[in-house]
């Protein structure tokens, strides 16, 4: 699909960035009774737990009533809690493991697995609308500074995304088409030597991806290896830690743009002018909370999310607990959005497996086998001398050895040559002080 496709509805989003105060509020109060009205009505998790709270004149205020919601009630709770009787988790991991990504279920939805970054599996479920919504809101912000300081660069945009054909952000990068110029999309986990050379020969003008990913590509380009000359470079994904950007902007003189976003459809993305990233406020409702469980105030670090996800109406997201730690930007920005900003997200770096030949394995290798074993709850990876251990807590019956060699065939695959891969069934895994589970832990020199 082209961004021209969607001309009236990109135009709508690109609107909605300068919307102020009072029309902002207002959106949020009227999806929030619309969400409200179809959960309690269309899901037997949600009429209970909505129990006492009036659709019509629900406000913003009256959400911490409601018992935040986790990915463990997600999957526990999968086929009460979808608006669909006929949508079920059982349909929807048959459809993961037997069908193309793009065939729609029932007729209109898509199925997506994640890992999570807490190393929780997840599936989600998106209608057209909520997956054109998702995609709407993830690009305006670039393509409204691109618009803002000269035009869409034109050229080819190399779109560098999970393999994983399950994974959002692989169809959320293969959604649009920039109507000046061609999208194509690499995988973030081919071996280095490989992208490099697909690059040298496609030559884009705008780079779109991984942190970790484009941080790599920029020291082949210091070493003179990757020969690209991209002129702006927007990742997405992992935090994009300061030396990063630093790297793009001075071995590509590049403009940097940074987009967040999760699997149960919660994003932010920055402007271009301001620092941090504007929270997308007028299709989500975003309650940063601190380490004393209350909300966090400009300049103090959240150490949770609080998110309710209003255009999602099949498999509604009332305060659904994200343990990202943001911090809230204090003061308006210079672009003019009353949309609030937090600075750019450093918790939870997911990092890339170093080994003794020099080849870098993305987690991606790891995540896009983990996160479509329907049984595995929440896994760690280490690293190790030739491969990785990999400890899982399952919830069902899991075949360690067949997982064994799925991984071990992807970091072949990826370069990595006779690799060892050990697989550890356990009871649980252990967690930060604060409830945080490191997935991927490497080698220390």
């Amino acid at each position: 699909m082209s961004v021209a496709n969607v001309a009236p509805l990109f135009a709508e989003h690109l609107d909605r960035v300068g919307w102020g105060g009072p029309r902002l509020r207002d959106a949020r109060r009227q999806g929030l009774r619309r969400l409200v009205g179809i959960a309690r009505q269309r899901s037997r998790w949600y009429r209970d737990r909505l129990a006492g709270i009036d659709a019509d004149l629900v406000t913003e205020r009256q959400l911490p009533r409601i018992h935040p919601m986790t990915k463990d009630d997600l999957m526990e709770h999968f086929d009460d809690i979808v608006t669909d009787p006929r949508m079920s988790r059982r349909l929807a991991e048959s459809h993961l493991a037997t069908r193309e990504p793009t065939d729609p279920v029932l007729g209109h939805y898509r199925i997506f697995a994640s890992g999570g970054s807490s190393g929780r599996r997840g599936v989600f479920v998106y209608d057209w609308a909520s997956l054109l919504t998702c995609g709407l809101v993830s690009v305006r912000w670039s393509v409204r500074d691109e618009l803002r300081t000269g035009g869409i660069v034109p050229g080819i945009r190399a779109v560098i995304v999970s393999p994983d054909p399950w994974h959002l952000s692989a169809a959320v990068g293969s959604l649009f088409r920039s109507p000046d110029g061609e999208s194509r999309i690499f995988s973030a986990t081919m071996p280095r030597d490989a992208l490099v050379a697909q690059l040298n020969r496609a030559g884009p003008a705008a780079l779109v991806g991984y942190p970790s990913v484009i941080y790599a590509l920029a020291n082949e380009a210091r070493a003179g290896r990757l020969t690209i000359a991209p002129r702006r470079v927007v990742t997405n994904s992992e935090p994009l830690l300061p030396e990063m950007r630093e790297a793009f902007e001075t071995v590509w003189g590049s403009r940097v743009g940074n987009v967040y976003g999760t699997s149960e459809g919660a994003s932010a993305a920055s402007c271009g002018e301001g620092v941090g990233l504007h929270l997308n406020e007028d299709v989500c409702i975003f309650e940063l909370i601190n380490a004393d469980g209350e909300p966090a105030r400009p300049g103090q670090r959240a150490v949770r999310l609080y998110i309710t996800n209003l255009y999602n109406l099949v498999q509604p997201l009332i305060r659904y607990e994200i343990d990202d730690e943001v911090t809230l930007l204090d003061g308006p920005c210079p672009c003019g959005s009353h949309m609030r900003r937090i600075a750019d997200v450093q918790g939870r770096v997911d990092e890339a497996f170093v080994y003794a030949t020099g080849l870098v394995v993305h987690p991606m290798v790891f995540r896009s086998v983990l996160g479509k074993q329907p049984n595995v709850a929440e896994y760690q990876v280490r690293q190790t001398p030739m491969g990785a251990a990999i400890a899982i807590r399952t919830e069902g019956p899991a075949d360690a050895v067949a997982l064994q060699g799925l991984i071990a065939a992807a970091l072949a695959q990826a370069g990595l040559h006779d690799p060892a891969v050990k697989i550890v069934p356990v009871e649980g895994i252990e967690r930060s002080r604060v409830g945080k589970l490191k997935r991927f832990i490497p080698l220390r020199p």
